[in-house]
């Protein structure tokens, strides 16, 4: 039996496989042969891994089942229209015609038989193969020049994006997209969001209002949001062939950041599919770098077993060196688990200088419990937090908006429907025609009573959330304060987690010292001290409405952890508190003795050695553990 085989590469071909099997079964038929037709459509007969050299056209299931009808003895000849069907690849080339001649399987090429006894016409055929691979690089080099050059020129192929839906065709008759502003709202909030520090999962519980119980719905919420937040065409532009090469090492791991896409002259071209900018370049650029950090951290999870369900601070803090993450970690030794948290150097195989490279557990979640306590409660930033809460609630009123919209126009097709199908009643007499129209009108009926229903309580919880939007809360700032700091310590780690991303724009750790960074201020932390926090300032918190004056004792200098020498005039430009068993030193950068307190944090951060810009904060505040 003759064995047709036919083959469509990744690469353009001369041949299609309707045009092979029509003349491999037309040579069958002249020379009266029974023929079995093979064929493997958009396979490349030429790229093989290393590992598979004894098995090159593993690749290729129909050649592999024609190899097979070879040995059972079912095919004793194959039949192909040019010899790169069987392979482009001398290597391969020759290992197959090997197989050939030792099982005495006869080879047709188009209409002639190949001799493998031959050498001279072996030779032609090492010859052709040699032409061929030759030829598959330059239709490879011609295929991706088009494509360059097409990307280059903004004309890339576009899949549906979200925030965008069809709008029929342009007069080139390529699709044309709509924005939709409440999905493009979606994704601006979830850059947002992401952007200061919320995880994946809590974005995905306040975005589609999932159960934090339900892993599943959690677990394709973030996926979904990643793809979204991933996208470049959302800032309007979309990547040249060149650009899309440093994002591929990027992602391969072969370079550390995508800093240099920040060139948008070089690097970027506009996206006519989706014009619409709601992120800028620089920031994308931070998301992306911010997902892949994510994805190295996920590896090291799976390799180390990384145990973050109990972990309050794991990620929060980076390296001021690498930038690179501390995580969470247990070890079990003798029957007992440790935790700590480990610096995951930023660039595979790099190495970082910095010391210390683990952390006490117990000693950074009581910093970070510490600051979020004493930032809400004694230096108290609510306005920024009132602004956040207003921007959810606006995306919370433009859904509703979209959602009564929607309903409006269903209510107003129902009701066209309805005189049509009773236009159509009064013009008939067929008795099966008029049961069909009552029917569809019952059933039109019904659907209108639930959207009439549906209507007057969407536009209650409209209203309900213009007032919430409109009411402003700066008069009750204190008792909100206080209610977030209830909150933080009750819920579970990864609420406590969120509501810490939400304060903070980033945390660096110097040597031995931690600095949280916000708005407003700069937080300062020595991890070697006892920085447990002091729950027993909770119950005081519930019951007194002026726990501020009642609570912050003067403390004087020589208890704080700093040993520098000033004279005492100069402490009377900063405030040093004593709350509890807690220390703290504020050092004012606005008003009065501002350029004293410059010059103060600057000699102290030098001598802690601690390189930081602090020129843009209101002030700077020292954390000194507990005191004696």
């Amino acid at each position: 039996m003759l064995g047709i085989y036919c083959r469509t590469s990744v690469e353009s071909d001369n041949f299609s496989i309707e045009q092979q099997k029509s003349e491999g079964i037309k040579f069958a038929v002249r020379n009266s042969l029974e023929h079995k037709i093979f064929s493997d459509s958009g396979v490349s007969g030429y790229k093989i891994d290393e590992e598979d050299l004894l098995n090159p056209y593993k690749n290729r299931p129909e050649f592999c089942a024609l190899m097979n009808s070879i040995d059972d003895g079912t095919i004793d000849g194959v039949w192909v229209i040019e010899q790169s069907r069987i392979s482009r690849e001398p290597y391969q080339t020759s290992l197959i015609f090997h197989i050939f001649k030792i099982k005495k399987i006869k080879l047709f090429i188009k209409d002639k038989e190949v001799n493998f006894s031959d050498d001279h016409e072996q030779l032609i055929q090492s010859l052709s193969a040699g032409i061929s691979n030759i030829e598959r690089g330059k239709i490879v080099e011609r295929t991706y020049r088009g494509l360059r050059d097409s990307i280059n020129r903004g004309n890339r192929g576009q899949c549906k994006l979200y925030g965008y839906e069809k709008d029929g065709r342009n007069d080139k008759g390529k699709t044309k997209w709509k924005p939709m502003k409440k999905e493009l709202k979606d994704v601006e909030f979830c850059y947002k969001q992401f952007l200061s520090g919320k995880s994946l999962r809590s974005i995905a519980t306040d975005l589609f209002n999932i159960d934090r119980k339900n892993n599943a719905d959690s677990v394709n919420c973030q996926a979904t949001i990643r793809r979204w937040i991933s996208h470049c065409y959302y800032t309007g532009k979309n990547l040249n062939f060149e650009g899309i090469q440093i994002l591929n090492k990027f992602k391969r791991g072969e370079v550390g950041n995508i800093e240099v896409l920040s060139d948008e002259k070089k690097y970027w071209t506009a996206c006519k599919p989706y014009p619409i900018e709601i992120i800028s370049v620089n920031d994308w650029i931070k998301v992306v770098e911010k997902l892949q950090l994510n994805k190295i951290v996920k590896r090291e999870q799976m390799e180390t077993h990384r145990n973050t369900d109990k972990s309050l601070s794991s990620g929060l803090i980076s390296c001021s060196k690498c930038d690179g993450k501390f995580f969470h970690f247990q070890k079990k030794y003798k029957d007992k688990v440790y935790s700590y948290y480990k610096h995951i150097v930023k660039i595979s195989n790099a190495i970082c200088k910095h010391n210390p490279k683990t952390l006490s557990v117990a000693s950074v979640d009581g910093i970070f419990e510490n600051f979020f306590f004493f930032f809400f409660v004694v230096f108290n930033q609510s306005d920024e937090f009132i602004q956040e809460t207003l921007e959810k609630i606006k995306l919370e009123i433009l859904a509703v908006e979209h959602q009564i919209k929607k309903e409006e126009n269903e209510v107003a097709e129902n009701k066209k429907n309805t005189e049509k199908f009773n236009k159509a009643f009064q013009r008939t007499d067929d008795a099966d025609k008029q049961d069909v129209i009552l029917g569809n009108l019952a059933k039109l009926k019904r659907e209108l009573s639930e959207k009439m229903e549906t209507l007057p309580n969407l536009k209650i919880e409209l209203e309900r959330k213009q007032n919430l939007y409109s009411k402003t809360e700066l008069e009750n700032t204190f008792e909100n304060a206080k209610e977030r700091v209830r909150d933080f310590f009750s819920d579970n780690t990864e609420a406590r987690r969120s509501a810490l991303l939400r304060v903070m724009d980033r945390c660096l750790i110097f040597g031995h010292y931690i600095l949280i960074e916000t708005k407003g201020l700069l937080s300062v932390f020595d991890v070697r001290n006892d920085n447990s926090f002091n729950k027993k300032l909770l119950s005081k918190l519930k019951d007194d409405k002026v726990f501020k004056e009642h609570y912050i004792e003067a403390m004087t200098p020589d208890k704080f952890f700093i040993d520098v020498d000033y004279d005492a005039g100069s402490y009377m430009k900063s405030k040093i508190y004593k709350i509890g068993e807690t220390a703290i030193i504020e050092y004012n950068l606005k008003g009065v003795g501002k350029k004293f307190n410059e010059m103060a944090v600057k000699e102290i951060f030098k001598e802690l050695k601690i390189d930081f810009d602090f020129s843009k904060k209101n002030g700077v505040l020292f954390f000194g553990g507990k005191t004696k």
